[in-house]
């Protein structure tokens, strides 16, 4: 019992700290500035051609999906995939039991 209401303070001040969401998904449009970043549970996260994001992006059992030249900060993902187009450039990635595509032409770290 002390577990299950330690896992969920500690995911209740995870999303109260950035945008993010359950079940609801994240989209960044093409050639747009998010600052924020953001964190959702199952639910994808969708980043745009061109599309900067500043703030790092978190998922769990959701997708991460980088479009043809957008920048962000670090990805994680668990239980999900993390698919990067071509010229994308982010900071770290971690990958717990999801599959990771690389574009040609991308940069991480």
């Amino acid at each position: 019992m002390r577990f299950a209401a330690l896992v969920t303070l500690s995911l209740g001040l995870s999303l109260a700290a950035c945008d993010g969401g359950l079940n609801g998904d994240i989209a960044v449009a093409d050639g747009v500035r998010d600052a924020s970043g953001g964190f959702t549970i199952n639910g994808r996260i969708e980043v745009g051609a061109a599309a900067e994001v500043v703030g790092d992006l978190r998922t769990v059992n959701g997708s991460v999906r980088l479009g043809t030249g957008a920048h962000s900060r670090d990805l994680d993902s668990i239980n999900g995939s993390i698919a990067l187009a071509d010229k994308v450039k982010t900071g770290g990635v971690t990958s717990v039991n999801g599959s990771l595509v690389v574009g040609s032409g991308a940069r991480i770290g």
